[in-house]
């Protein structure tokens, strides 16, 4: 784990335990869905993201089109993490295109 994944895992931790105080809140289940539509297809490209190394921590909105095509929403850290979420999207049985409107910040 480099430390930017590092990094991002303590924050994320952190924030659950700060935020579990709060009545009615409810810590995500690792693994599960990120946003966006939760159609298969999407649902396929969050896995294939979960299964990656570039990309398994990355908070990616993934919505579907019954053509095929894929948008990813979103807020990356850098240009390879950008164009990662992309070449892993496009590894997905069923993914014709891939629309990237992530930014790096």
């Amino acid at each position: 784990m480099n430390r930017r994944n590092a990094i991002r895992t303590v924050l994320a931790a952190a924030g659950v335990i700060a935020l579990s105080g709060c009545r009615g809140f409810v810590a995500p289940s690792p693994g599960g869905r990120r946003g966006g539509d939760g159609k298969p297809l999407s649902l396929a490209v969050q896995n294939a993201f979960r299964s990656d190394a570039e990309t398994s921590l990355m908070q990616i909105e993934v919505y579907s089109t019954d053509e095929g095509v894929v948008v990813l929403k979103g807020i990356v850290g850098t240009e390879a993490e950008l164009h990662a979420a992309e070449r892993v999207a496009l590894t997905v049985d069923g993914v014709r295109r891939v629309d990237n409107t992530l930014y790096v910040r």
